[in-house]
């Protein structure tokens, strides 16, 4: 016998808690589907499948946050389910029917389906998006945006917090970095409104209402119907959160291994800060120290083996015309085989001024009729080159030759943790290697990949031995 189709009327009898989150996304979804079919959508029934979905969530991320950079478990996919929900709280807040708290709970569970799908690898659905720009521009519509509701925060935050997620999509972070921020992003956004009028000066990015993203660049043309997003105080308390973690953490607390989740949490702070140092540098009317400079001619070199060699014989193939220095980078004019460099390529050059080389990455290239300008990107300021070797195992030659690679020195003061540049497709964190950045010589352990561009990658390690050091 086929067993009745389970519908708002009989939801009431399912012990949903006792449920595996398989089973209840089995049972919760033809429930969903079948309110979105009926109208009016029962609320109590709708607000009780919401608790218990944002319940069986946060059990969801505290087990990814406890397993860590292990191979992650089996998890049910809730995300349909979460979508659905969202579907029916838009229902039932047509027309401004629905409250201050209804809207909330869907942005809410808006700001969830985003985190979800980030730390699955994919994009914030643009359908997701759509959705919460309506939920949003009810609650300001009723003057209910900052109220704070029954769930413990206000449209404006949650709201605010999904945008927020938005900006570290590409920063490379580890799925335990993605969920960490989602909590601080909230905690952040509070008190933080979104506002009407632009403001040069005070916003760099906007969001359209009437779209199907996110954040933007807030000179963004044909906004039809722009909220402005004025940064300053968000930047204030990422960096001071930054800086209180790191006085309320010591060097012994986070050790040498970046597998310490208390090492992911300050590492994420820090790029969450250098993000808002580039947005206030971005800023229209800040200063971003840039100089120009008398096309003083510079010896320089483009492409990570070319580099590599550049560096070892002290001598570069080209010559370009320095014509702009800043402390993030330069600018050059270049003619011949410089024409040829690809945008995102790893350089070098040499400092006129240090006589010292720089490493950066070519994040410009525009062809001229002379030849071409090349802007590059400085990517840090204590490096030098090593070399990984990797370990034997069970007694066994390592079957590689050694890898030549850049080592980043870290930054105490500013939460800077150490990594390397290698060449692109080199990351394989099932293999040890040795490495001496100074006179200790290292056992590593390849983590995660930072930032990946041209053709070389940034990438964390972890450091499992001290192995000896050089008399």
């Amino acid at each position: 016998m086929t067993p009745p189709r389970l519908s708002p009327e009989n939801a009431w009898e399912i012990p949903w808690r006792a449920l595996a989150d398989g089973e209840f996304a089995a049972q919760a979804l033809p429930v969903v589907e079948t309110m979105l079919a009926q109208e009016p959508i029962e609320r109590r029934l709708l607000v009780l499948l919401d608790d218990e979905l944002h319940h069986r969530l946060a059990l969801q991320r505290a087990r990814r946050r406890r397993r860590g950079r292990r191979a992650p478990a089996a998890e049910i996919d809730l995300r349909p389910l979460c979508y659905l929900l969202l579907m029916a709280f838009d229902r039932v807040c047509e027309d401004g029917k629905g409250g201050a708290t209804l809207v909330a709970r869907g942005l809410r569970l808006a700001g969830l389906h985003a985190l979800f799908c980030l730390l699955a690898g994919e994009p914030i659905a643009a359908p997701a998006w759509a959705l919460a720009h309506r939920m949003y521009l009810r609650a300001e519509r009723s003057g209910d945006a900052m109220l704070i509701t029954d769930i413990g925060a206000s449209s404006d935050t949650l709201y605010l917090r999904m945008l927020l997620l938005s900006t570290i999509a590409d920063l490379g972070m580890t799925p335990r970095q993605t969920d960490k921020c989602f909590d601080w992003l909230q905690a952040w956004a509070r008190g933080i409104a979104l506002e009407r009028e632009y403001d040069a000066a005070r916003q760099y990015l906007a969001v359209d209402l009437a779209g199907s993203d996110g954040l933007v660049p807030a000179a963004t043309p044909r906004l039809a119907s722009p909220r402005y997003f004025a940064h300053g105080l968000l930047a204030e308390r990422v960096s001071a959160s930054r800086a209180d973690y790191f006085r309320h953490i010591s060097v012994t607390t986070l050790g040498l291994y970046a597998a310490n989740p208390l090492f992911e949490y300050l590492d994420a702070l820090h790029q969450l800060s250098r993000f808002w140092d580039y947005v206030n540098v971005r800023q229209a009317g800040k200063d971003s120290g840039r100089r120009p400079v008398d096309g003083v001619p510079v010896a320089a070199e483009a492409g990570f083996a070319a580099c590599c060699e550049a560096l070892r014989s002290g001598k570069a193939s080209m010559r370009w015309e320095l014509i702009d220095q800043s402390p993030t980078g330069a600018g050059f004019r270049a003619k011949g085989r410089a024409c040829s460099v690809e945008k995102d390529a790893l350089t070098v050059f040499v400092d006129p001024e240090s006589g010292g080389w720089v490493l950066g990455a070519a994040v410009r290239v525009v062809p001229t009729e002379r030849g071409a300008d090349i802007g590059v990107k400085r990517l840090a300021d204590g490096w030098r080159m090593v070399e990984l070797a990797e370990e034997a195992v069970e007694h066994r030659a390592p079957n590689r030759p050694a890898i030549a690679g850049f080592f980043i020195f870290g930054d105490e003061a500013r939460g800077l943790s150490d990594s390397v540049l290698l060449r692109s497709g080199t990351f394989d964190p099932s293999r040890n290697y040795t490495i001496r950045p100074g006179r200790d010589l290292f056992r590593i352990r390849l983590s995660r990949v930072i930032q990946s561009a041209g053709d070389w990658e940034q990438i964390g390690f972890d450091v499992l031995k001290r192995l000896k050091t050089e008399a």
